[in-house]
């Protein structure tokens, strides 16, 4: 994506200033009072929080567009995103498709679109397959490696005494997938993520 950007607006004869926030509200608004301060021709966020992206006082100053991530409720304005729902509902179903009823879900934070549209499409899925939506399956957090982690072993613990076979799990996110896969167990024999990569 950001050498899209780049090409993009090198062809237009703009430079590329890229700024990585790492899932950290305070540094992401020292990186836009930055940019607002050099009097950029426009912003492409990917918001780590709903307030950022509906700041009026940064729209007032500059174009702003969103990227991947919008928030859940409430955003007009110009973005670019996937189709969250659709690509968790379609992962969900091909589980479901291979005869797995154990299927549990690692997203992330429900006020931004990735997180609270692959719920979802995840929803969706379980319900037409009149499967059970157990509260325990559903992990959501921060887009971080050591949530994915977090959330895996918990899935562990829970899954392990309850039924005794393995679950599955689905990893909406790059960093969540990483982290859930980062440790070893014979019990987690596979899982799905984004585009029904497996780990």
């Amino acid at each position: 994506m950001v050498r899209g950007v780049q090409e993009t607006a090198r062809s237009a004869g703009h430079s590329l200033i890229l700024c990585n926030s790492n899932e950290d509200v305070e540094e992401e608004r020292r990186h836009l009072r930055m940019l607002l301060s050099r009097r950029v021709d426009g912003v492409l966020l990917a918001c780590t929080e709903p307030l950022t992206a509906m700041d009026r006082s940064i729209r007032e100053r500059c174009p702003l567009g969103l990227v991947d991530r919008i928030p859940a409720q409430g955003f007009k304005g110009e973005a670019v995103v996937a189709d969250n729902a659709g690509a968790a509902y379609d992962a969900t179903r091909h589980l479901i498709g291979l005869g797995h009823e154990l299927i549990a879900i690692i997203t992330g934070r429900l006020v931004l679109s990735p997180g609270y549209e692959r719920a979802e499409g995840y929803r969706k899925a379980m319900q037409e397959a009149h499967l059970p939506l157990r509260g325990e399956y559903f992990k959501h957090g921060s887009f971080r490696w050591e949530m994915g982690y977090r959330y895996a072993l918990e899935l562990l613990g829970e899954v392990t005494p309850l039924h005794g076979h393995p679950l599955r799990k689905l990893c909406y996110d790059r960093r969540l997938a990483e982290g859930a896969r980062g440790f070893k167990s014979p019990m987690s024999r596979g899982g799905q993520c984004g585009g029904l990569r497996r780990f």
